[in-house]
């Protein structure tokens, strides 16, 4: 199969090639004010931005390109080989997924951010020790039974899912080389208790420890971003130790902790503070808490003037029934949307709520389905 893109073409949507499996040849028409083939080298290329949006089995990517855009070859089947040239630094999200026929890629160093299943479903790719890699790349574990796994040396990245449901495994070795941790990397390993992120990894993706079994958790001082639900629901977790991090926290990276006994986060942290089960950004936004079962989750006093704010479901989700939240100010200063399934019995406000707010109804401050009236009660104690 063959596509040509003429010259009057402005616009063309990510993923729009993605099923065509026996894609052979890709070409421009000269003249396309916003794309080109690269000099007939069989791929769509982004102008303005050099990034690769689509290329087919025969594309060679030229020197020119920056960045191998979303889908951009998913399901090219009869691609069996590609080398990265040196300018490109991003590949996106399931650029290479379903290239069943992909024995072989080649990335260089610049390439330093992979995006989400990159490299699923390519099955033709190498296997050492029951594992998959794409170039420095590890796709995942062909055996998933496995106790014990070794992450071989060289290694940059930890794939998305690479080791999801891998409920047996008890240890892992991760190399020093390895600078990022995937999405879902190590999500739902029940049994996997303890893990040491060497210093190298700058990266811990959404969900990449997610209900696992850990029971302690230190992360190295190189570490810049843990992403939203990176530890969510790790029920066993009894230490977390931050005391090295400086970087950014997501939203929900600790929701679910349920047993933490010690959350250990330096007084001298520049963007967060923990206070009671909750961590705070010094902007007074609730970013996680690991409130237990039953538990009461108290947002502190603002300290600059400006409100805290309980502001998502996602920061409260984490299927954990608190007791109470505790609030400071008028619960009118709030935005607060609580799931379902973690609804306190009771919403404590620290001043006298207007006379509008009484009594309040479920929907005003529950977005879902309709709650019975007797789920729960509004109690305020006037401290003013």
């Amino acid at each position: 199969a063959e596509i040509n893109i003429p010259e009057s073409v402005t616009n063309i949507g990510s993923g729009a090639f993605i099923y065509c499996s026996d894609l052979a040849s890709i070409t421009v028409e000269k003249g396309n004010p916003q794309y080109n083939d690269g000099n007939d080298s069989n791929c769509i290329i982004e102008t303005a931005t050099n990034t690769l949006i689509c290329g087919c089995s025969k594309t060679t990517i030229p020197d020119n390109v920056t960045s191998i855009g979303d889908y951009a070859f998913t399901v090219r089947s009869g691609l069996t080989s590609i080398m990265i040239p040196e300018n490109v630094t991003s590949i996106g999200k399931y650029a290479f997924a379903g290239c069943s026929g992909l024995t072989s890629i080649t990335f260089p160093e610049s390439v330093t951010s992979i995006g989400i299943y990159a490299f699923q479903g390519c099955s033709s790719l190498p296997v050492v020790d029951g594992l998959r890699y794409a170039d420095t790349y590890l796709v995942g574990a062909v055996e998933n039974d496995k106790i014990e796994y070794s992450i071989k040396e060289g290694t940059k990245f930890i794939g998305s899912g690479a080791f999801e449901y891998c409920s047996n495994m008890v240890s892992v070795t991760i190399p020093k080389s390895v600078k990022s941790i995937g999405a879902g990397a190590f999500y739902v390993c029940e049994n996997l208790t303890s893990i040491t992120i060497p210093n190298s990894v700058t990266k811990i993706g959404g969900l990449a420890f997610g209900f696992s079994g850990l029971t302690s958790i230190k992360i190295p001082s190189n570490v810049t971003d843990i992403e939203n639900g990176a530890f969510v629901a790790c029920s066993s977790l009894k230490q977390i130790d931050l005391s090295e991090y400086n970087g950014t926290i997501g939203e929900a990276a600790f929701n679910g902790c349920i047993h933490v006994k010690d959350f250990i986060l330096s007084d001298d942290n520049p963007k967060y503070y923990v206070y009671g089960t909750g961590v705070y950004s010094r902007e007074q936004k609730l970013v996680t808490h690991f409130t237990p079962e039953g538990g009461e989750l108290v947002v502190p006093y603002p300290v600059t003037g400006t409100v805290s704010s309980v502001s998502t479901a996602q920061v409260l989700e984490s299927r954990v029934r608190l007791s109470s939240i505790e609030l400071p100010c008028s619960w009118s200063d709030y935005d607060i949307v609580i799931p379902l399934y973690c609804m306190p019995e009771k919403i404590i406000c620290r001043y006298s709520l207007p006379e509008e707010y009484k009594p309040y109804r479920s929907e005003a401050y529950y977005s879902g389905p309709e709650m019975p009236n007797d789920v729960y009660v509004l109690e305020c104690d006037s401290l003013s």
